[in-house]
């Protein structure tokens, strides 16, 4: 007996299996959020992470939208004055006001000051407060309020409370500063009768030589 082959018609599975109507929306409700958590979470933390981002300074200007306001100096022109944190950051404006608890010194340069500038580099605000605090301590000089024409901000001018003048710079080495003018003093007091009241200045901004004149 020849053995018959016969053709069997297969219907595709979705026209076999019927799924409730129910069912059918449960599964594109499961898939949609499946698609859209992920998509949600990676654009959120996306967002975080530009908002939070430190934003980087341009041309010496500071444009993070949060700064220190510790104030460490102030740094003046004319009657305006601005607080400086210990980044050197200007981020307030202040009148001018006596006293000597902060570091204060006038800007004499022709340059513009804007609050959210660096108007003086962090390492030499450090070495300023440095030789302010340890002079005063080693010295018994205080240094009162100061002055720069000095567009690169390394030579300053400082009156002290006994009415002269120091000049110094921040390009020599702090230390050896404050040596040359501790022997400055001691000559100055072998020399004059009335001692530093008679100074008029002491002048060690060149390297290797000490200036000094009496009133």
């Amino acid at each position: 007996m020849s053995e018959k082959i016969r053709r069997i018609n297969r219907e595709p599975i979705s026209s076999r299996v019927n799924f409730p109507k129910r069912t059918k929306s449960l599964f594109l409700i499961a898939g949609g959020i499946l698609v859209l958590v992920p998509a949600f979470y990676f654009s959120l933390k996306y967002f975080h992470f530009f908002k939070g981002a430190p934003t980087a300074s341009v041309s010496g200007s500071l444009l993070e939208t949060t700064v220190d306001k510790n104030s460490a100096a102030t740094i003046c022109r004319g009657e305006d004055c601005f607080w400086l944190n210990k980044d050197g950051v200007a981020f307030g404006k202040t009148g001018k006001t006596g006293g000597n608890l902060v570091l204060s010194f006038e800007d004499k340069t022709s340059r513009n000051l804007n609050i959210g500038q660096v108007l003086l580099k962090p390492e030499s605000l450090a070495e300023l407060l440095f030789l302010r605090k340890r002079i005063s301590e080693d010295t018994g000089i205080f240094l009162k309020s100061g002055e720069t024409i000095d567009l690169n901000l390394n030579d300053f001018d400082f009156k002290t409370a006994d009415g002269w003048t120091l000049k110094f710079t921040l390009t020599e080495n702090a230390y050896r500063t404050i040596e040359t003018l501790k022997k400055t003093l001691e000559e100055v007091k072998k020399t004059a009768p009335s001692g530093v009241a008679g100074l008029d200045y002491v002048d060690l901004r060149i390297s290797n030589k000490v200036f000094y004149k009496f009133k």
